[in-house]
């Protein structure tokens, strides 16, 4: 329950009456005037009411903070100077029965009371609003401005002065502390080389933890993160002490960097080759698998090389190389025959491979030589190995010369045969044939190129020229057949036919033979049985080479 106090005032009846000598003209006093105000650089007049005849001076009562500034025999002008609640009174002391009235006043702003709060707190890197309210009409705060709102970033003593629509000035200040967590850290700063990671813990006992920037951490929410930047980097930490209030610390990481060590790819060599590993500049100290202490090693075995390269800062590199194989050489074996063919050439072929380089200069899989002298040639295969071979060519043999007939003629239908005067190893005609001998049937010129045991090649030619032979078509006009079947019936064609025909009929029209072979003719017979002896028509369709169809037909006596 809460305690009220009371304030007792007299009370005068407003009521008209009668003094037992007289009639009373001071019977009736009443107060009027504004009940509330708030101006409170404004002056308020209040007036007592009584009656028309009455005379009795008036008696004021003035509340406290009340400032009397003018009067008259029925009037007071009032100044308030602060806002509150005030009684005024009057009263008519000396009428037959005293006369009383009391008016109460309030004087308040019209905006309301100006308030700020209660002094508080800030944390670093959080803010928040000050208002005075929106019902004044005019603010000016610590800084100058003037809005009914101020925003706090700092701590400080903040104040603000308030007008209302009366022209009242109000003010009210808050006092800013700043939030203080002097336990707080994130721990020392920290160095990292390459890839490591770091762990950086927060303090336990906070509502909430945030890590930032977000950059390569496991996670931005949590009192304990992991971390692996790869430039140097601060990370702040902002942890949550109580609602709205944050602690924040910051963690600095250096970072350095190692030369990466790049020894190439795995690969096979050859044999008898030998590789350079090199881990590259920049490191205090080098350590490969073989002992050494280097930067460059040489190796030409088979097997894993690995390095491990540190700083001066204690960063490190490593890599391995592994020699998977060795790749055997080509294999290179010339002819080493020191004898060539006077005139003649030989061809030098290398093994296969990828490209070759000649003593000559050619590229290519193999050389013609002529001459004496030492060759030499480097394969080299689809693996990149190398190997050479040389050999030396000290000694002309001897060729054989004229091995062929000498030159000869041909009847156009005619044929020759043309043979080597002695024997060869193998054998090679202009007509491509390669048998010893050939048998030509036209005249031109004729070559033989011809490899003896030695395989040097000789060539010799000969000439066939055309011989004037009797040409044409001769046929008899009468034949007797003979039982053996030697003698025939048929035409005889001096030339190189290339088409024939040849028919045989008799007196009726019936045919009783017919070939397409020159060498074939009649025999006088037809179907195994002799015909009769009488006069037979023949036709004969050929064709000579180079010259046109000709048809030739007669009779012939058959005579038995």
């Amino acid at each position: 329950m809460t305690d009220t106090t009371l304030v007792l005032y007299p009370i005068y009846a407003q009521v008209r009456y009668e003094c037992p000598e007289f009639v009373d003209s001071c019977s009736f006093l009443k107060l009027t005037g504004p009940r509330s105000v708030c101006d409170l650089s404004g002056n308020y007049t209040y007036r007592a009411h009584r009656n028309n005849a009455c005379a009795q001076p008036i008696k004021w009562e003035l509340p406290p903070n009340a400032t009397l500034v003018g009067q008259t025999d029925s009037t007071i002008t009032l100044n308030f100077s602060a806002f509150g609640s005030y009684r005024i009174g009057a009263s008519l002391p000396f009428a037959c029965s005293p006369l009383g009235d009391s008016l109460f006043v309030t004087a308040s702003s019209s905006s309301g009371t100006l308030n700020l709060g209660n002094d508080t707190t800030i944390c670093p890197y959080t803010s928040f609003f000050l208002h005075a309210g929106p019902r004044f009409l005019h603010y000016q705060w610590q800084d100058g401005s003037t809005d009914s709102v101020f925003k706090v970033t700092a701590p400080g003593t903040y104040f603000v002065q308030a007008a209302d629509s009366c022209g009242n000035v109000q003010q009210d200040t808050m006092v800013v502390s700043p939030f203080l967590d002097p336990t707080f850290t994130a721990g020392p700063d920290r160095v990292k080389c390459n890839a490591d990671t770091l762990h950086l813990d927060a303090p336990s006992g906070y509502l909430s933890y945030s890590w930032s920037p977000n950059y390569n951490l496991n996670t931005t929410a949590a009192q304990h993160v992991v971390i692996d930047p790869s430039v140097d980097t601060a990370y702040v930490l902002k942890a949550e002490k109580v609602p709205g209030c944050f602690s924040y610390d910051t963690v600095r990481i250096t970072v350095y960097h190692s030369p990466p060590i790049q020894l190439g790819a795995d690969k096979s060599i050859c044999i008898g080759d030998s590789l350079l590993l090199d881990a590259g500049a920049g490191f205090a100290q080098y350590q490969w698998t073989t002992g050494a202490t280097g930067e460059q090693i040489t190796v030409n075995n088979k097997g894993a090389y690995a390095v491990k390269g540190t700083t001066g800062e204690g960063c490190i590199s490593a890599d391995t190389l592994n020699v998977s194989s060795l790749w055997p050489l080509p294999a290179v074996d010339l002819d080493h025959d020191p004898n060539i063919c006077t005139g003649g050439a030989r061809t030098l072929t290398a093994a296969p491979g990828n490209s070759y380089l000649w003593s000559t200069g050619s590229t290519a899989g193999s050389i013609v030589v002529s001459d004496t002298g030492s060759y030499t040639v480097i394969v080299t295969d689809g693996n990149g190995c190398r190997n050479r071979d040389s050999t030396h060519i000290t000694t002309f043999l001897p060729i054989v010369v004229d091995f062929l007939p000498g030159d000869t003629a041909i009847c156009s239908y005619g044929e020759v045969a043309i043979a080597p005067t002695q024997k060869f190893r193998s054998y090679l005609w202009s007509t491509g044939s390669t048998d010893e001998s050939i048998a030509v049937t036209k005249p031109g010129t004729y070559w033989l190129e011809a490899t003896d045991r030695n395989n040097c090649v000789s060539t010799d030619t000969i000439l066939v020229a055309k011989k004037q032979c009797i040409e044409g078509f001769y046929i008899p006009n009468a034949f007797t057949p003979a039982g053996t079947g030697n003698n025939l019936f048929k035409p005889l064609l001096f030339g190189n036919i290339v088409g024939y025909e040849f028919a045989v009929y008799d007196r009726w029209g019936q045919l009783v033979f017919r070939s397409n072979r020159p060498e074939e003719g009649w025999d006088g017979n037809y179907r195994g049985s002799p015909r009769t002896a009488g006069v037979y028509v023949w036709l004969c369709r050929f064709t000579l080479e180079g010259e046109p169809q000709q048809i030739r037909k007669g009779t012939v006596m058959l005579i038995r």
